[in-house]
Formats: C-alpha cells, sequence, structure tokens
C-alpha cells in the first residue's frame, strides 16, 4: 500500500518539476529583467561594460543550472516511482507511466541541443 501512495507522489513531483523547466526562462526574466549595457567613454565606462557582460552570462548560467537541478528531481522522482511501481506490483503501465517525467526532460534537453542554445 505504501508503495502505491510513493508511486504517485514520486510521478506528481517529477511531473511537476519537468512541467516547470520551460517557464524558468521566462520567470528568470520577469524577476531579473536585462538591462541594455551602456559604453562611456574613458576606462570606466570599458569596465562597467565588461561586468554588465559577465553578468549577462551569469544570468545565462543561473538559468541553467536551474534547469538542471529540476531536471536531476525529475530524474529522482522518477526513478524512485519505477522502484516503488516495481516493489508494489503495480501494472505495466504504471511501471511506464513513472518513467514520463524522464522522458520529457530528456525530449526538452534534445531540443535545447538541436536548436543550439
Amino acid at each position: 500500500m505504501w508503495t502505491h501512495t510513493l508511486y504517485k507522489t514520486s510521478l506528481g513531483i517529477g511531473l511537476a518539476c519537468a512541467l516547470a523547466m520551460p517557464l524558468v526562462p521566462l520567470v528568470y526574466r520577469w524577476l531579473y529583467p536585462p538591462v541594455v549595457p551602456k559604453i562611456k567613454p574613458g576606462v570606466t565606462g570599458l569596465l562597467s561594460f565588461t561586468v554588465d557582460t559577465l553578468t549577462s552570462m551569469g544570468d545565462g548560467i543561473m538559468v541553467m543550472v536551474w534547469l538542471a537541478g529540476l531536471g536531476a528531481v525529475a530524474l529522482l522522482a522518477s526513478v524512485t516511482g519505477f522502484s516503488a511501481a516495481w516493489i508494489g506490483h503495480e501494472s505495466l503501465g504504471a511501471k511506464w507511466l513513472s518513467l514520463l517525467p524522464v522522458a520529457m526532460v530528456a525530449g526538452m534537453y534534445g531540443l535545447l541541443v538541436a536548436v543550439g542554445a
């Protein structure tokens, strides 16, 4: 009985994480709107432009870290759900359904690689 509850909970957590992944860039851009760097004359202007450029690169890195974290949680939840379905002698459909979050994450990363981001 506890395996069925664990399977359902893991499936819900995995699906929530996998469905939240495409929203990460939108939410990050909403929380931290991009700023267009302005180049000022002189050395201080060049240093300011360099810092702004590095900050923009850091924003991209943070989005990728969030995507990787959500993907890892979805993977862990999917493996946990599959194991619980296996131990609890759930149906074959339930076992395959528990692998859905991993398939969604793999599809999203595949799409990310395909568009060259």
